[in-house]
């Protein structure tokens, strides 16, 4: 698995909800997260100790006013589906500005492997 970049602008005065497939090959064969889990960080430096946004994976839906990842099943059957949600006073505690971030998956036998890496924009929304 290579790393693809990914780079997600956020507003602070909207909750930030987008969904993803991991699509294996040319054709439409996509990755089965059954028994793995999702983990994002941002920051604004990669070499920085300051987690301005920690995320991880649930399979059970995320909370209204709560952030995470949702793994959700696809049209294949399999759970090949994730949505990031980050909430609008989750995004308001983040200073305005470019961060760096990263999706890790982490597979049943403990493997950590690089889903994306990219930047991480957080704007301040006019209505607030």
């Amino acid at each position: 698995m290579s790393a693809a970049e990914v780079d997600l602008i956020t507003f602070t005065d909207a909750d930030y909800a987008q969904a993803f497939r991991y699509q294996l090959t040319s054709t439409p064969t996509y990755y089965d997260f059954t028994s793995c889990q999702l983990l994002m960080e941002v920051r604004k430096l990669a070499e920085d100790v300051e987690v301005f946004l920690s995320l991880t994976s649930t399979f059970s839906g995320i909370a209204p006013g709560s952030s995470g990842i949702d793994i959700s099943t696809g049209d294949d059957g399999k759970p090949s589906i994730f949505t990031i949600v980050i909430a609008r006073a989750a995004l308001a505690e983040i200073p305005e500005g470019d961060y760096v971030q990263s999706l890790i998956l982490v597979t049943p036998d403990g493997l950590h492997s690089d889903l994306w890496r990219g930047t991480f924009t957080n704007s301040v929304g006019p209505t607030r």
